[in-house]
């Protein structure tokens, strides 16, 4: 027996190192527009992936707010084949990077539906249709039948495409029919960052004095336009205009500061708050 249909839908918009940071992440409606580039309905019967709010679904996993949805029924049985994919994504200057997501099932009955994670890099969007082309004829980084309703987090490790740019990731929803809807949510990507001088640009950054009391003075040979210090766990702590930066409100131990120049260019590395 079918669920009734109760989901309300929105439209989609068509050399040491930190620690394991979040590079890429959609999990509310506003990421959905915004983070993902392209669905595709690629059998044609007029459904596609669509955002769905589950609040007061009576789902088990309704708490997960809006989702990414794709239906293997809706009043008649469809035999699904469609895509959605990622805006692309910048893994230059990540190590060990990996992805996870969270799936479930609207059918405690209905529930085995299948679809596959693929992900590609293509420098424009002729390379991309190529590269998605070539994808769907393997199985990709992840493929899977669903074997009950319940909302289950997934991870893979994606260090083949460390410090890679233009990475796109797909899910695909096919090879089932007759089922309800597959859930989809809380896309992540993570990686470790590199740290150290990112550019030639950026050849000669000092920082100074090291062990810092006060102040921290960053120079390069730019002009220096911000400078972010942050946490050995990558989070943000501060920012200021220029390479001149007030430490003495941090307690002791060791930091980070990423130093951005005029033009652009990055240096990221250690100091210590004594």
């Amino acid at each position: 027996m079918k669920k009734i249909y109760l989901f309300a839908v929105a439209a989609l918009a068509g050399a040491a190192s930190y620690a394991q940071t979040t590079v890429y992440s959609a999990s509310e409606l506003t990421d959905f527009q915004t983070k993902i580039s392209a669905v595709y309905d690629l059998d044609q019967d007029g459904k596609n992936w669509g955002a769905f709010n589950l609040t007061g679904s009576g789902l088990s996993f309704e708490s997960q707010g809006t989702v990414l949805g794709s239906n293997s029924w809706d009043t008649v049985a469809l035999t699904p084949d469609n895509w959605v994919l990622t805006t692309p994504i910048d893994l230059t200057g990540y190590t060990n990077v990996s992805l996870s997501w969270g799936r479930g099932a609207a059918d405690a009955t209905d529930f085995a539906e299948n679809y596959a994670v693929y992900v590609v890099t293509a420098a424009d969007q002729t390379a991309l249709a190529t590269a998605l082309a070539s994808a769907s004829t393997g199985t990709g980084v992840y493929t899977e039948t669903l074997a009950s309703d319940a909302w289950v987090t997934r991870t893979v490790d994606l260090s083949a495409f460390d410090n890679t740019a233009n990475v796109y990731i797909a899910f695909r929803h096919y090879n089932c029919t007759d089922q309800f809807i597959l859930f989809v949510d809380d896309i992540k990507v993570e990686g470790t960052q590199t740290v150290g001088i990112e550019t030639l640009d950026m050849s000669a950054v000092t920082a100074s004095p090291n062990p810092a009391i006060d102040v921290l003075n960053i120079k390069g040979s730019e002009a220096i336009a911000t400078t972010n210090v942050l946490s050995l766990d990558g989070k943000l702590i501060s920012t200021t205009q220029g390479g001149t930066i007030d430490v003495s409100s941090l307690t002791s131990g060791v930091y980070i500061y990423e130093a951005t120049t005029v033009s652009g260019q990055k240096a990221i590395n250690k100091f210590v708050k004594k």
